[in-house]
């Protein structure tokens, strides 16, 4: 009998700042076959914004290859609170960029994400 379970890839621990410069891109281990399998999956992580000036955040899976937009928002004020984003069905996601535009900094933490499989 089979059944399906949630897993999870804890993608980054530690604490890293966004802003207008260069994206932080990270890879996203490649050696969990089940992602993107037929399950949608979720991407958690926690954003602290600090003196944001039209400050404006993107997060892309896979930029290099088949882009995939999974989050877009302006800030106009600052902000600390924990994200969670459902990943589209059959995206294999194997990078994720954090990208941003304007004046102000993030800093994002405990990137995980979260998945289903059949087992």
């Amino acid at each position: 009998m089979s059944g399906t379970v949630a897993d999870y890839i804890i993608i980054s621990d530690n604490s890293f700042k966004v802003d207008s410069t260069p994206p932080v891109t990270l890879a996203i281990a490649t050696d969990h076959p089940v992602i993107g399998k037929g399950h949608r999956g979720i991407l958690m992580f926690d954003l602290r914004v600090e003196n944001p000036n039209n400050f404006h955040l993107q997060i892309i899976l896979n930029p290099q290859t088949n882009q995939t937009l999974v989050y877009s928002e302006t800030f106009g004020s600052g902000v600390l609170r924990a994200i969670h984003e459902v990943i589209p069905m059959d995206v294999l996601p194997t990078s994720i960029q954090f990208k941003a535009t304007g004046g102000g900094t993030a800093h994002v933490s405990d990137v995980v994400l979260f998945y289903q499989h059949t087992v």
